[in-house]
């Protein structure tokens, strides 16, 4: 039984979410803990290529820390 909590999204990204996370969980599978992390984003990014699901890689974001600009 899979445990439901309401939520505001709209059923097309709860399913994008759903996939997003069943691609995350076959690289796990997969490749197990103890690898370096390029692996997993390779083989995430390989994952979600095949699903079908548009991602963008390594985004610049901007991170406040204690009200500085990290």
């Amino acid at each position: 039984m899979t445990l439901r909590i309401p939520t505001a999204l709209s059923a097309d990204v709860e399913r994008l979410i759903q996939r997003t996370i069943g691609c995350c969980i076959r690289v796990h599978r997969e490749l197990a803990p103890g690898l370096i992390e390029i692996a997993y984003h390779r083989a995430v990014c390989y994952e979600l290529a095949e699903q079908g699901i548009p991602f963008e890689q390594e985004k610049t974001v901007a991170i406040r820390y204690h009200g500085k600009h990290i």
